[in-house]
């Protein structure tokens, strides 16, 4: 007979004892994983707050090396405005080289590209002394000094280019542009890739037929062994419209010859209505006046460009040698994100 205080087979707290573990090692879990989250954010806030305190410092001279980085990193990106500038005058002045043998614009953009190198070589050097100094100031007033001599460089250069390209609204200019069309036109082209294909794109593209008109490319040294004795013109193909069935503003003239890369008229008169198949039409304008303008135009946005970009190096030349007043002339200045070094 089985005694009354005997525990049942049945019966085990343990399963009880060991949910209630599981419970509370679950909730000890969470409750880590709550702390790590909070202190990732309270590390983070730390993080972020000592990046901005090396911009937004404690001390005056602190205050002065972020001001210097923030500044000559502005005048670095005129550097790189610079040397967009530079480019794209390179680009069309190249043009206009072909053109006409005028290197005004394509020089005024080379001396930008110049100045844009120098200007970069400089706010380089700068803000890496200025980056320097969020933990021990090395930027010294010899320093800034000699960063502003190197913008007086810039100021010079800058000087040079505007009197280079100054006339471009005088009508001495107009008249060396458009000579020196006639002059490429007559000499160079079909010796010279470079300026035949400037001069074919140019009168496709713009409905124009020689610097002055159509007759410029009878005494060409191209059209020359081509010509005959009976004075028959030769154009290349560039300078012809086709028929619109319709009015129009042309020359028109009689087939003699055709060839794929020229053909050789006579008889040209001005027409109105271009409708017939048996004559070639020729383009009325000249490309001197179409050129010309835009010309002008680019060379005064590069004018105008570096006239902007003298006026903020003169600016910044002149807050330099304020500045270097506020630096040490030699020493290492001790910052305050480093207490224990010494004043060398």
């Amino acid at each position: 007979m089985e005694s009354r205080n005997e525990i049942p087979a049945v019966f085990n707290p343990q399963p009880r004892n060991t949910q209630h573990r599981q419970l509370v090692d679950v909730a000890t879990v969470e409750n880590r994983a709550t702390d790590d989250v909070q202190l990732n954010k309270e590390l983070q806030h730390k993080v972020f707050i000592n990046i901005v305190s090396k911009f937004i410092c404690k001390t005056k001279q602190d205050r002065l090396h972020s001001g210097i980085f923030v500044f000559f990193f502005a005048l670095w990106l005129t550097g790189v405005l610079r040397l967009i500038l530079g480019g794209w005058s390179i680009a069309n002045g190249n043009l206009a080289a072909d053109l006409s043998r005028n290197r005004q614009m394509y020089y005024a953009g080379l001396s930008e590209v110049v100045n844009g190198i120098l200007n970069q070589l400089i706010c380089f050097s700068t803000i890496k002394s200025a980056l320097k100094t969020l933990k021990h100031a090395a930027l010294t007033s010899t320093g800034v000094k000699a960063a502003s001599f190197g913008f007086m460089l810039l100021l010079m250069i800058d000087i040079a280019a505007i009197i280079y390209i100054k006339d471009v609204r005088d009508a001495a200019f107009h008249s060396r542009i458009q000579f020196g069309m006639l002059r490429t036109l007559q000499r160079n082209y079909g010796t010279s890739n470079d300026i035949t294909l400037a001069w074919d794109n140019l009168q496709t593209n713009k409905g124009c037929c020689g610097a002055i008109n159509y007759s410029d490319w009878f005494n060409s040294t191209w059209a020359s062994p081509v010509a005959t004795a009976r004075g028959d013109g030769v154009l290349p193909i560039s300078c012809l419209m086709g028929p619109t069935g319709g009015a129009c503003e042309a020359f028109g003239g009689a087939i003699v010859t055709s060839q794929p890369n020229y053909i050789v008229t006579s008889e040209v008169t001005m027409v109105e209505i271009c409708d017939s198949v048996q004559m070639v039409y020729i383009f009325s304008r000249g490309c001197g006046e179409l050129f010309i303008p835009i010309l002008v135009d680019n060379m005064e946005v590069v004018l105008l460009c570096v006239i902007g970009l003298l006026v903020v190096t003169l600016i910044a030349s002149i807050f330099m040698f304020a500045l270097a007043r506020l630096l040490p002339r030699h020493q290492r200045v001790t910052s305050a994100y480093s207490p224990d070094e010494s004043t060398v």
